[in-house]
């Protein structure tokens, strides 16, 4: 458990600092792809001055760790991972291969550690892909109407949900539990495969490291420093 706490720290505190330039440079890339199809838009309004000042207009000054809530629980990911993956060796391994597990056990335990993590965890993940599909579609279309629309008539909007677990939520609601774990399959296909050879190469990687480690100290061994010589001790 400590794997778990540890990682969840330090993904939430490095999160607490990044999540608001992920947004700024989201709404960015937005805005620069609406300018590129509309005069409408000018520089300026896409500078980060401005784009701060966009969303605490529309949100506040917390919607600048707007998704926060969904990076926390997606940090779990790798810490949940790795916990598992030392469990199934603890589990499944006679203790005499826990500490040099062969290819093929590294595979598939790291692989199904893997699979069952993302699939705890692909419901925040997809809610936070539809949240971020949503606000840049709004912002599409305000870029679109601005031109028709008078500065002092404001559409009506739908206020989206203010968090991740809101955004579960409505996605349950109106299109059933099913809908959270849309395109599973790919995903947990895709981290089987790409985590199961990562740990395969990292164990590769380490064990040749330890190899060169002892391979230099006998070099070492058998041609000493001048210092330790017996003519330098003499004299």
């Amino acid at each position: 458990m400590d794997e778990l706490g540890v990682g969840f720290l330090a993904g939430a505190f490095s999160k607490l600092f990044t999540t608001p330039i992920a947004n700024i440079v989201t709404r960015k890339q937005s805005l620069s792809m609406i300018s590129a199809r509309s005069t409408n838009l000018k520089p300026h309004d896409i500078s980060v001055r401005a784009i701060v000042h966009e969303i605490k207009t529309e949100k506040g000054l917390p919607g600048l760790w707007s998704g926060y809530s969904a990076s926390l629980v997606l940090t779990l990911n790798p810490s949940l991972t790795f916990f598992l993956f030392e469990t199934f060796k603890r589990t499944f391994l006679p203790r005499r291969q826990r500490e040099n597990p062969s290819p093929q056990a590294t595979f598939f335990l790291a692989a199904f550690s893997k699979a069952i993590a993302s699939t705890i965890t692909y419901p925040f993940s997809l809610a936070k892909a539809r949240a971020q599909a949503s606000s840049t579609s709004a912002t599409e279309n305000e870029g679109e109407k601005s031109e028709k629309i008078p500065d002092n008539i404001q559409a009506t909007k739908i206020r989206a949900p203010s968090n991740v677990f809101g955004t579960i939520f409505q996605i349950a609601q109106h299109e059933g539990v099913g809908a959270l774990y849309e395109g599973l399959g790919g995903e947990v296909l895709k981290g089987f495969f790409s985590h199961g050879t990562t740990m395969i190469v990292k164990e590769s990687v380490h064990k040749l490291i330890i190899r060169l480690y002892y391979a230099i100290l006998k070099l070492l061994k058998k041609y000493p420093h001048p210092a330790d010589s017996p003519t330098t001790t003499k004299a």
